[in-house]
């Protein structure tokens, strides 16, 4: 089945990870800003090579690194609870 959501050339792709959509999310709101990786880079601490492998789905980054790129690009991201069918 395909993933719903297109990349950022407009082609549709299935998700490799969990994080996909969010990382999509992402890599969208840095295009949007007119931010280069270099930028985002140089505002996280972490380098161009990791935000680069993390866009393209080449490595997954830890909860702590995904909190600050998302803080260096201005969005939030809420976890919320969902029922459980208590038996």
């Amino acid at each position: 089945m395909p993933f719903d959501r297109p990349n950022v050339a407009g082609e549709y792709k299935e998700p490799k990870t969990h994080l996909d959509p969010i990382i999509y999310k992402l890599r969208k709101r840095r295009y949007d800003l007119g931010w280069s990786n270099t930028l985002v880079a140089e505002k996280s601490g972490y380098s161009k090579k990791s935000i680069r492998e993390w866009e393209n789905g080449h490595g997954t980054p830890s909860f702590p690194a995904l909190r600050v790129w998302c803080d260096t690009l201005g969005v939030e991201i809420v976890l919320k609870s969902k029922s459980l069918l208590r038996i």
